[in-house]
C-alpha cells in the first residue's frame, strides 16, 4: 500500500500554519473493522490548533475519536490508513484543518468512545522532521520523548 504522507518540515508551516492537530500517535483502532471503518479512534499525545497563527492547546494525552467524512470516504480511509501507518513509530505528524466545522476532542483514555467528531480532511498527514517549532518541541516534551529522537 502506497503512504500517502506528504514530507514537510515545520518551518515551512510557520508563516501561516493551517494544521489542525499535531500528533504522536500510539495507536489507532477501526469501528467496526479497518475494511468497513466508520469511526476511528486515535490514541496519543496531541496538541489542537487554536484561532489564528502558531497558537496550539497545551499537549493532551487522551484519545481522538472520529466518524468518516460522508461526502469523502473513500480519501478519509486513505488517510486513516496514513494514521494507523504512523502509529507508535515516535514520529511527529500533523493532520486536519485549523479551521474546522467543528472543532475535535482530545478524550480522556478511560472514556467511553461515543458522538464521535467529523473527521476533518485538510492537506494530508505532514510528517514533521523540523522538531525546533514549538509546537513540535512541547509534544515531544509532553510525550517523553527528545526532538533528537523524533528525527529521520
Amino acid at each position: 500500500m502506497l503512504i500517502a504522507l506528504i514530507c514537510g518540515t515545520a518551518s515551512s508551516l510557520r508563516a501561516s500554519d493551517s494544521i489542525g492537530i499535531y500528533a504522536l500517535i500510539d495507536k489507532v483502532t477501526f469501528l467496526p473493522s479497518e475494511q468497513s471503518a466508520q469511526t476511528i479512534q486515535v490514541s496519543g499525545v496531541f496538541s489542537l490548533a487554536e484561532g489564528r497563527g502558531e497558537t496550539y492547546s497545551k499537549p493532551q494525552r487522551g484519545y481522538l475519536f472520529f466518524t468518516i467524512d460522508p461526502e469523502k470516504p473513500d480519501v478519509t480511509r486513505r488517510e486513516w490508513a496514513d494514521l494507523k501507518s504512523v502509529a507508535g513509530s515516535g514520529k511527529a505528524i500533523g493532520f486536519g484543518s485549523r479551521y474546522p466545522k467543528k472543532k475535535p476532542t482530545v478524550r480522556k483514555a478511560d472514556e467511553t468512545p461515543k458522538d464521535p467528531d467529523p473527521y476533518m480532511l485538510g492537506w494530508g498527514i505532514r510528517k514533521i522532521t523540523d522538531t525546533s517549532y514549538e509546537p513540535i518541541k512541547a509534544l515531544l516534551d509532553a510525550a517523553g520523548k527528545s526532538s533528537k529522537r523524533n528525527n529521520p
